[in-house]
């Protein structure tokens, strides 16, 4: 297992113990060595933020569209045809630049941290390599799993055993573990450990969602996120997001509301970076929104000239989008 992210993050060190426990091999590497470390010991599983995933796929954009098509739909007919196991090796020889990113040896991805777009889930998994997402937070661990053969994209998975959802009336999650691995907060704000550790074993995620009839959770957003439209609608920035992802010429994109609830912006990393065309094919998308336009706001579009890094501080440490230093860079814009 290849892990690139900081020890200070809970669930990198879980998973170091996890090596010494069941004695397997694990690689530890900085994330500016990343494809160097992939490259020379090849990896069989690799765990990494959905923004690596998005990486991957903005480079698959980059083909001519032709390309594209011909290479997906490739994918999914040697899948059919093939099975799982024989349809990777056969992928692996028809896409050995696309299989080449993740070494020699890769037969697991693994992705959470953050929501994943739909359409890259998809991506891999036609291009027979599917992509695992695992849904946790440092209080309560990994809570559910969605494996990389389901294509229901929409949910994050069931329950692992011992965990259990409950949906509270505002629609916040709350999780409750038969074996907790976090009691309380030690130095934190007034009222933290009350907001996050409701009762004895129930914690408060923050997350907002639904459970369907067979166990599957589905997320809509940060709860403390939500915007709100002077009408009093209520959107997740998360759902406006999905629809601009879904947009081919779209790489990333973070979406907030100005302080003074004037207008909706939308800070937009393209797959092109100052592509005019796709800049207004993007506009036009934004005013044409199904979210916006429930929201009845004004909405303007920031074209980002770089992409999402560590380095530029637009990603956090743990390579989450840092929204509350996209929403400062952007927020004067008129």
């Amino acid at each position: 297992m290849l892990l690139f992210l900081p020890l200070s993050n809970f669930q990198q060190r879980f998973l170091c113990y996890a090596a010494f426990w069941y004695d397997f091999d694990i690689i530890l590497t900085e994330h500016t060595h990343l494809f160097m470390a992939i490259d020379r010991l090849s990896p069989t599983i690799l765990l990494a933020p959905p923004v690596f995933y998005q990486m991957v796929y903005a480079e698959f954009m980059r083909l001519a569209p032709w390309k594209r098509a011909l290479r997906l739909a490739l994918g999914s007919l040697v899948g059919t045809v093939a099975g799982p196991t024989l349809g990777r090796k056969l992928a692996r020889r028809v896409f050995p630049d696309f299989y080449r990113q993740f070494g020699d040896s890769i037969r697991m991805l693994i992705t959470g941290m953050a929501p994943i777009r739909r359409d890259i889930q998809s991506f891999f998994n036609r291009m027979q390599l599917p992509l695992y997402e695992a849904y946790g937070m440092v209080e309560a661990g990994v809570m559910a799993i969605r494996p990389g053969a389901s294509t229901n994209y929409a949910s994050v998975g069931a329950p692992l055993r011992g965990v259990n959802f409950h949906i509270e009336d505002d629609g916040e999650v709350v999780v409750t573990r038969e074996h907790p691995l976090t009691l309380r907060y030690f130095q934190c704000a007034d009222g933290e450990n009350e907001r996050t550790f409701i009762s004895p074993n129930r914690i408060a995620t923050g997350d907002v969602g639904k459970v369907d009839g067979r166990g599957n959770l589905y997320l809509s957003g940060r709860k403390k996120e939500i915007i709100v439209a002077p009408s009093g609608v209520k959107v997740h920035p998360e759902t406006i997001e999905e629809e601009l992802n879904s947009c081919p010429d779209v790489a990333n994109s973070v979406v907030f509301m100005k302080p003074d609830k004037s207008h909706l912006t939308c800070v937009v990393v393209l797959n092109q970076l100052e592509d005019p065309a796709a800049q207004e094919r993007v506009r036009n998308l934004a005013m044409n929104l199904k979210t916006t336009k429930k929201l009845a706001m004004s909405v303007e579009v920031a074209f980002c000239n770089v992409n999402f890094s560590k380095e530029n501080g637009l990603l956090r440490p743990n390579m989450k989008i840092d929204r509350k230093r996209i929403a400062a860079l952007f927020g004067g814009l008129s």
